[in-house]
């Protein structure tokens, strides 16, 4: 890398490295080769003296221009770069220490920002470690550059990934020079990434796709990157299509959830399409967490008359173990193969009959070159033939051999070798599936990690978070994987307590939702509620998390309460009365015009600014209400208490981009995510609402239609005049 970033500093100096856009929209830095070749080596030579090559430097930085010098520099300097998330709460500081002491840090890096915000003072040590900011601005010289730090060998320690382990015991994957590089090369192959190739990423920096994928590999053939924060995305993820637009970008990539939410904020009333031309896109690259060819085929549908090609999508498989790509295609002809569901749980790949509706596993395409993939049974340890699942084995130069190893400062070989495939080191994935005319078809997971939006979720972490509730038993908990809507959600199996089993069972599973949000900001789909001992479980006493999460989809685990996205059913029962249909079948919005309300801002103020403001707040709130209603497609806003938390019902972390982006339109300006995290139920989000809508139409009044009155349910509600 440093090689590369020097020839094209060198050669083409003028031309765009960087592009940031911190908002997702207007640019707030850019930077050339040039440019950037001088920072780089600015930076490399004072952490060459300060750290000295061979130590480990932890990079705490947002998306942006420092993260890349620094990471670069680091790189250039022979000092092993140890990416992590910037700690917004407890649980990421917690992460952060953890990550500080497991790697034996030398020292902190950041930039000036994130320093005032984690309350770093100038000349103390943070955690009896130096730190130190990192400016990517160019002092402007232009001069001979003299490369700094030392050369480093092809097998040197580029940086740690830590992706594995759970907040008490971080792993981190050790990733060499010479690993990158190949991996590198592959994905400007595999990619279409050369010199003219523009890339828009709104990924983390500090995960492997992201990084490898949206920075490094571009960089590496002097294409131009086009960064945007996570949150930007997050605000409204159409930004990400609109910089693919303005910049024509010609590869991008992201986790499934990226093209769901975009699909969900685009199908929203009044969503602002116009301008997006997607045309340029040769490579739409989707992995880091099961691949959905439903949601594919959609996007593709729905987006083709902006341009959009459907063979633009590249489902491919890799994890941060193998650096980052392992195996991709072009979506060309079918998204997968249709199984017989029944049969794959059992281990086999059948084709499902006909009329049969079976189960779509998508193929993630060949090996890439220089890598072998093995289909190996977890227990006796054969390799599979075609169409059998097992486990994910792969071997290459980009495989990383193991993990840091912090009493020795090394690495903990983690390979292992195959019977019949002499001279080779396989990694084990922990995934399942199975290979079928050249192609890798992932399944599931043979280990118990939760990955929803991209993003790793331990079990044991959110057992932890669970048993802390007192209705429940220690050590009588699972959490696991289960399908949602259009992304994976957690399912929680919990035992309680003797004394609350004939309790208000409805709000133990409703704490239980919100207790895994505020700790961990994923979604809980499933919650059964079980005598005690009654949770599956090894003769040692562990938690058989796969086991239980069977017998809950085939119905056989015997809850005394089952709780699902919001509706309620006891002793596995026919749905409670409570979530059927509406009243008379009335809309989610209820009453006359009530639709219109929803989804018009000029009604909206009409029917607020008529009557009292007691009045106009209880509009709001049932408005907030009618929204919820919508976006979980619940028969009865009954279902909705206004002084519950949505995520009581079953909202999760896309349904709440859903939900931002539907009030947004209701009201006439911005309502971010972090608005709704803040003022948790209706009844708190409410009254603040009403007073930044009336702020906002006091100078910028909405178009104005007749008052409707607002109803939600089958309540009888005042009509406004």
């Amino acid at each position: 890398m440093s090689d590369a970033v020097r020839r094209w500093g060198e050669t083409a100096p003028e031309r765009t490295a960087l592009v940031f856009l911190e908002d997702g929209e207007h640019e707030s830095a850019r930077m050339t080769y040039g440019e950037l070749h001088r920072a780089v080596v600015r930076t490399a030579d004072h952490l060459a003296a300060s750290v000295g090559p061979g130590g480990q430097a932890v990079l705490c930085f947002p998306s942006g221009t420092e993260f890349v010098v620094a990471f670069l520099a680091c790189l250039a300097a022979g000092i092993v770069a140890v990416p992590v998330s910037v700690p917004q709460d407890a649980r990421r500081a917690a992460r952060l220490d953890g990550v500080l002491a497991d790697c034996a840090a030398s020292a902190l890096l950041t930039d000036a920002e994130t320093a005032g915000q984690m309350g770093l003072r100038p000349g103390e040590p943070f955690l009896g470690r130096p730190w130190a900011t990192v400016d990517a601005a160019d002092p402007g010289e232009r001069g001979p550059v003299v490369p700094g730090g030392r050369r480093t060998d092809a097998a040197d320690t580029a940086f740690l990934q830590y992706t594995s382990g759970s907040t008490g015991s971080p792993k981190g994957v050790v990733v060499t020079h010479d690993s990158l590089g190949d991996n590198i090369a592959l994905l400007r192959r595999r990619l279409s990434v050369d010199a003219d190739a523009v890339v828009v990423s709104w990924l983390p920096v500090f995960h492997d796709m992201g990084l490898i994928g949206g920075i490094l590999t571009p960089v590496s053939t002097g294409a131009t990157t086009v960064l945007m924060p996570p949150s930007a995305f997050l605000r409204d993820p159409l930004r990400w299509l609109r910089a693919v637009t303005t910049y024509r970008s010609t590869a991008t990539m992201a986790p499934n959830f990226g093209y769901e939410v975009c699909l969900r904020r685009a199908t929203v009333p009044g969503a602002d399409l116009s301008g997006i031309d997607l045309s340029s896109l040769v490579t739409a690259g989707n992995g880091a967490e099961p691949i959905r060819a439903s949601t594919m085929e959609d996007f593709a549908r729905f987006f083709r008359p902006m341009g959009f090609r459907r063979s633009s999508f590249h489902p491919g498989y890799g994890l941060a173990e193998a650096t980052l790509y392992v195996s991709g295609r072009d979506l060309e002809g079918e998204a997968g193969v249709v199984v017989d569901g029944g049969r794959l749980r059992e281990g086999f790949a059948v084709p499902a009959g006909a009329g049969e509706r079976g189960d779509v596993v998508v193929d993630c395409g060949p090996p890439g070159e220089g890598q072998t993939v093995a289909v190996v049974h977890p227990e006796s340890g054969r390799e599979c033939p075609s169409g059998e699942v097992g486990e994910i084995w792969v071997a290459g130069r980009n495989v990383s051999r193991g993990y840091w190893d912090s009493a020795t400062g090394a690495v903990a070989d983690a390979t292992v070798t195959l019977p019949g495939r002499p001279g080779l080191a396989f990694r084990r994935t922990g995934d399942l599936g199975f290979l079928h005319e050249g192609g890798l078809y992932v399944t599931g997971r043979l280990k118990d990690v939760i990955v929803i939006g991209g993003s790793n979720h331990y079990p044991q972490d959110v057992e932890a978070t669970v048993e802390r509730l007192d209705a429940l038993r220690p050590r009588g908990v699972a959490a696991f994987p289960v399908a949602g809507n259009g992304t994976e959600g957690v399912g929680i199996a919990a035992e309680v307590v003797g004394g609350r089993i004939n309790g208000d069972l409805d709000a133990v599973a409703r704490s239980i939702a919100e207790a895994v949000w505020d700790a961990h900001e994923v979604g809980v789909s499933e919650v059964a509620l079980l005598k005690p001992g009654h949770l599956p479980k090894t003769t040692s006493g562990k938690v058989r998390r796969r086991r239980t999460r069977e017998l809950l989809e085939t119905g056989a685990l015997k809850e005394v309460y089952r709780w699902s996205d919001g509706f309620a059913r006891s002793g596995g029962g026919p749905a409670a009365e409570h979530a059927g249909a509406a009243p008379n079948g009335a809309s989610p919005a209820g009453g006359a015009g009530g639709e219109a309300v929803m989804e018009d801002p000029g009604r909206l103020a009409a029917s607020l600014l008529s009557g009292s403001a007691a009045e106009a707040e209880r509009i709001m709130v049932e408005v907030i209400r009618a929204h919820i209603v919508a976006v979980l497609g619940l028969a009865s806003a009954d279902l909705v208490p206004a002084d519950s938390p949505p995520q009581s019902v079953g909202l999760d972390s896309l349904n709440a981009l859903e939900l931002s982006a539907r009030l947004s339109s209701a009201v006439g300006f911005p309502v971010g995510v972090e608005l709704l995290r803040t003022h948790r139920t209706p009844a708190e989000l409410g009254p603040v609402l009403l007073r930044r809508a009336l702020v906002r139409w006091a100078t910028s009044p909405p178009g104005t239609g007749s008052a409707a009155p607002v109803t939600v349910s089958g309540t009888e509600r005042g009509e406004t005049s």
